[in-house]
């Protein structure tokens, strides 16, 4: 269900919670399956055993509640830095990008331009990266942008 923006409030894309925990629990399972079906003491079950490493990462993705793009009345930011205020902004759009040779994931990138000063000669790009693991889609995004910058032009 899409979130009902209103002036004041903030849009936030962070992390999923619910894939980030999926995510651990497939690395926290597959160690412990290999050992419990071959027990032996060899060193390939103490290399089995650093598939527990990413499961901690994303177990602490997971509960860490850190926002990657935020959008209000001010503008928007990434990772909590300014990228530009509605004054600046110019435009945004969601591109999905080529796939590399061997890659079968998503590269899905937002691309915000803005000037830098109230000069409208020549304009700057910030390219952010869209995970998988966000709770917010491009289409989403895409309309909280939309929605903020036409809140700032009737201001």
């Amino acid at each position: 269900m899409p979130e009902v923006l209103t002036p004041n409030s903030e849009f936030i894309v962070a992390d999923s919670t619910i894939i980030n925990l999926l995510v651990a629990a497939f690395f926290f399972l597959m160690p412990i399956s290999s050992l419990w079906y071959d027990a032996g003491s060899s060193l390939l079950d103490i290399f089995m055993l650093l598939g527990f490493v990413p499961g901690v990462i994303f177990l602490v993705k997971a509960f860490k509640k850190r926002a990657a793009i935020s959008v209000n009345k001010d503008g928007i930011s990434f990772f909590n830095t300014s990228v530009t205020d509605w004054k600046h902004f110019k435009g945004a759009a969601a591109k999905q990008m080529p796939l590399g040779i061997g890659r079968i994931s998503d590269n899905v990138i937002l691309t915000v331009e803005y000037y830098k000063d109230s000069t409208v000669h020549g304009f700057y790009k910030k390219t952010i990266p869209l995970t998988n693991t966000q709770n917010k889609s491009e289409e989403e995004i895409i309309a909280a942008i939309e929605f903020f910058y036409r809140l700032s032009l009737q201001s």
